[in-house]
């Protein structure tokens, strides 16, 4: 038992006792085992043994695995046991080997294969990936593979040729040196790339478009792959917008405190006068004088607003605010706070006043911050500014402000909308009104109606506009598309008409515009009383509204709530083409019904708010009720 197995050129005798299973892995090291285990927790059930007693020529040696055999009896009467050779290997640090002397630390050599024989420098390899312990070679690695990083590209025409380079390499298991087999393939991105050539390692590619492109190099050995990642990001340019110039004008109230939804896109402030920039008073180069008492006292804070127009606000990058401001100043876009500039923490009221004077040439210049693009969404966007001063006894208030944008330069597609069915009884004008909007790119954008369906020939009033008349003469019903074309996209939509000829109820005509041949049969979609979308209206009270049964979102509505001063704010859903009126009483039972504000027909979906300036006096109610479409002239 105490003849056991042995390493030569390292004197290493392996422990009484120990078997290795068939098949099986062990590690001998020389350092100790325990340290070594603990450096290398990933070894799992490999056992480690050691330290060896000798030292691993880094120059080359002869290396030896040795067994015992039977002893033999020698003449004196004692024992000796023959050392057979089960496997050697003489390696070197020259040629035909790897020239270790060149080489760092941490790398290996690596025998190819368990069958090849030991002693040649043909069964071995180079290992440069690290150290790998308890790790047996398998005869074959996959190749390695790299691409070097592109940067991002910002290009203003298309198709782009792009530079790709990359490396492959392999340990000639099982093809010889330079056998590779190279392919170049897309994984994802917004077009076709196409390679000038597939199985090289260097390579062009050539790009159709913006975006983002992953592209992927794959190095097949014979039996293992390879592969590396390339991610090419192609922009256009970047383009700086001024969302609103300095000198725009602007909506103000100089008249005290406002009601505390004055931020919100959908205050109403058609009441308010406007100007141009500066606003304000006191220094003499104000384009647009505002007061400066309210109450017999100075004006402690005007209130300022701006609407612009985003139609795609995903394109933008970034937004840098720049507001002239004296003495102190709040900025709110849609209604969430983007700016504070010398005036205190906390909500702030009509009495809050700037903790510091402006004078000098702060009172004319631009404090600047940058706003997150992320407050900005697509449609109507309202710039609100609140303008304090620093104490009842400041002689001036001045206000300018710039809202600067950079935008993505890549055209996209027109939006349109042909706008809600109709029902009409012949012979009949209707009036088709579109919503649409484009970025401007590559040229400014045409909008045209055209008849796609009927019985007969509209006749129309114009084609190339967004609200157009149409006189239909023969009942039946009828399609009509609006285009929009910007140069590069053309986008549509198209409405339908349902054209009575009188013989048919106007309510019966409009549920056939609104439900198809089955559903008119099943009266708990289509029945007067039915309500198919859920929004607390039935077909009944849809049709009499002019709203659309199947949308939720098209329902009348109106909202209420009182103001600071003691009234009313109303809140309107309305649709197009149609007229309202808001009517007002003391008393819900009785009492005649009195005029509060007329609604004029629009040309698209949206809310309307209307005001009832009040006080109402203590003790009393107001009721309102809504009539559509509104009576009388």
């Amino acid at each position: 038992p105490t003849n056991t197995w042995r390493i030569s050129g390292v004197d290493y005798e392996f422990p009484p006792g120990f078997v290795m299973p068939p098949g099986g892995t062990l590690l001998v090291v020389g350092g100790d085992p325990v340290d070594f285990r603990i450096r290398w927790q990933s070894l799992g059930h490999i056992p480690v043994l050691g330290p060896w007693s000798g030292e691993l020529q880094r120059d080359g040696e002869r290396l030896e695995l040795l067994r015992p055999d039977a002893p033999d009896l020698l003449p004196d009467g004692s024992e000796w046991v023959p050392q057979l050779v089960v496997d050697a290997v003489r390696f070197d640090a020259d040629p035909p080997w790897p020239p270790l002397r060149e080489r760092a630390y941490g790398v290996s050599l690596e025998r190819k294969s368990v069958a090849a024989f030991g002693d040649d420098p043909a069964s071995w390899r180079l290992n440069e990936d690290g150290a790998t312990p308890g790790t047996f070679a398998t005869g074959n690695r996959a190749p390695t593979v790299s691409i070097l990083a592109v940067d991002p590209l910002e290009v203003t025409a298309f198709p782009v040729s792009v530079e790709l380079t990359g490396a492959a390499s392999d340990d000639d298991v099982p093809s010889d040196p330079g056998r590779l087999i190279l392919r170049w393939t897309s994984i994802s991105g917004p077009g076709v790339p196409v390679f000038t050539t597939t199985n090289a390692a260097p390579t062009r590619v050539t790009l159709p478009g913006p975006g983002l492109y992953r592209l992927r190099l794959t190095a097949f050995d014979g039996e293992l792959s390879g592969t590396a990642e390339v991610l090419v990001e192609v922009n256009r340019p970047p383009v700086e917008s001024m969302l609103i110039p300095s000198g725009a004008t602007w909506r103000y109230w100089d008249q005290g405190p406002v009601a505390t939804t004055w931020t919100q896109p959908t205050f109403d402030d058609r009441a308010w006068p406007n100007g141009p920039a500066q606003l304000g008073y006191g220094d003499g180069d104000e384009r647009t004088v505002i007061r400066d008492t309210f109450n017999g006292g100075r004006l402690l804070t005007a209130y300022f607003r701006q609407s612009i127009q985003i139609s795609q606000p995903a394109g933008v990058r970034s937004l840098t605010l720049r507001v002239v401001r004296d003495d102190g100043a709040l900025v709110w876009i849609n209604g969430r706070e983007v700016m504070r500039s010398n005036v205190p923490e906390g909500l702030l009221t009509y009495e809050s006043t700037a903790p510091d004077t402006v004078s000098g040439a702060d009172e004319s210049g631009f404090y600047e911050v940058a706003v997150d693009p992320a407050v900005l969404r697509a449609g109507t966007n309202v710039v609100a500014v609140e303008v304090h001063q620093q104490n009842a006894g400041s002689s001036d208030i001045s206000f300018d402000l710039e809202l600067r944008a950079t935008t993505e330069s890549g055209n996209r597609a027109p939006q349109v909308e042909a706008g809600p069915d109709q029902t009409v009884v012949v012979p009949s004008v209707s009036t088709l009104s579109a919503t649409w909007a484009d970025d401007g790119l590559p040229a400014v954008a045409a909008i045209r109606w055209r008849q796609v369906e009927g019985p007969a020939t509209a006749i129309w009033s114009a084609t190339n506009q967004a609200a157009v008349q149409v006189e239909l003469r023969s009942a039946g019903v009828y399609g009509f598309e609006v285009a929009v074309d910007d140069g590069e996209w053309v986008v549509r939509d198209t409405v339908k008409v349902v054209a009575g000829d009188g013989g048919g109820s106007p309510y019966e005509l409009w549920r056939a515009a609104h439900f198809s041949a089955g559903e008119l049969a099943d009266p708990r979609i289509s029945g007067e009383g039915a309500d198919p979308d859920g929004d607390g209206q039935s077909n009944r009270a849809e049709f009499d509204s002019g709203t659309r049964p199947r949308d939720a979102a098209s329902v009348l509505r109106l909202r209420v709530s009182t103001t600071e001063s003691g009234g009313a704010r109303l809140v309107i859903s309305i649709v197009p083409s149609r007229s309202y009126e808001v009517q007002v009483r003391p008393e819900l039972g009785r009492g005649d019904w009195t005029r509060l504000h007329r609604i004029e027909p629009v040309g698209s979906e949206g809310e309307v708010t209307v005001s009832d300036p009040g006080p109402i006096p203590s003790g009393q109610a107001r009721y309102y009720q809504v009539i559509t479409p509104a009576p009388g002239p």
